[in-house]
């Protein structure tokens, strides 16, 4: 059984109480006859009605009480399975933060690698996000023709063939660490 409340407990005993009554009504209506000298047959026939009823009303209470613990053991999986789901969802967060502070890193330690200026970091990081030239010219208040140029050198740096190529290289390299 599983712990309960004082007012869940109450619920069941007031249900357990209006099945009573209605078994305590019958049983009385049976000795009522019994008593008034009711032909036998009539007497016989309440009195198995009488035993069904008894059998009925235990059936019922014993019902209504499990039930509510089923109810309760349902609400307390359902509680257990929510934690569960968001301990692992808690987990694999910060498993992705770990991963891409590690890719992060990475990349700073591959640009200091190359030489790049700071200018061109910067730029290199917005190619990776996939961020297009004129993106970046409007980011930096300058020219596209500008980053055109810086992207040139930083592709010469990184030995890379073009935008595609750097996120490959990126990408990749990652991967098999």
């Amino acid at each position: 059984m599983t712990n309960i409340t004082s007012q869940e407990f109450g619920d069941r005993l007031k249900l357990t109480y209006v099945i009573i009554g209605i078994f305590l009504l019958i049983v009385l209506d049976v000795l009522t006859d019994f008593l008034f000298k009711i032909p036998e047959s009539k007497l016989i026939f309440k009195a198995i009605l009488a035993g069904g009823n008894l059998i009925f009303m235990g059936y019922l209470v014993y019902f209504i009480w499990n039930k509510f613990d089923r109810d309760d053991a349902i609400k307390h999986g359902l509680t257990r399975a929510k934690l569960k789901a968001q301990a692992d969802a808690d987990r694999y967060e910060s498993k992705a933060i770990e991963l891409t502070d590690r890719f992060e890193d990475f990349i700073a330690r591959q640009f200091k690698n190359w030489e790049l200026s700071p200018s061109e970091k910067e730029i290199a990081h917005l190619l990776l996000v996939g961020k297009s030239s004129k993106e970046i010219a409007q980011t930096r208040y300058t020219s596209e023709r500008t980053i055109r140029n810086q992207c040139r050198f930083i592709y010469e740096k990184s030995g890379c063939g073009g935008r595609s190529e750097l996120s490959a290289f990126f990408f990749n390299t990652f991967i098999k660490q």
